[in-house]
């Protein structure tokens, strides 16, 4: 059975991009376009994996992913932040909120599958 992850950005591009990379690599993919619609989906599907844009409307990824993380049902699923925004403070802020690793756009394809799969070994 595919794993599952969840995409959480709100380009429509960038949900695109990621999707078809993903589903052709033999993920099931389920996308989100902001905070409320993560948390709802996450909850509701129990994906394997997060990737979420750390920059979203109404709620920051910060603020998603320690909501995710307080939550009993969607604690234990690893999240991987995909975004422009970077630095020391940023990284640190997305540890501190329970993001397991960081991308930086624009992405290397190869890169993020390497820790898509390596999140999913740590996670399981």
């Amino acid at each position: 059975m595919a794993k599952k992850v969840l995409v959480v950005d709100d380009e429509p591009y960038m949900l695109e991009i990621l999707k078809t990379r993903l589903e052709s690599s033999g993920y099931g993919v389920i996308t989100a376009v902001n905070g409320e619609d993560c948390l709802k989906k996450a909850a509701d599907v129990i994906p394997d994996l997060i990737l979420m844009d750390i920059l979203l409307p109404g709620m920051s990824g910060f603020e998603v992913a320690k909501r995710l993380k307080e939550n009993d049902l969607t604690k234990d699923i690893p999240i991987i932040m995909v975004t422009a925004l970077m630095g020391e403070d940023a990284v640190a802020k997305g540890l501190k909120s329970g993001a397991t690793y960081f991308i930086s756009k624009p992405f290397d394809s190869q890169e993020l599958l390497d820790e898509i799969k390596k999140s999913l070994k740590e996670g399981k």
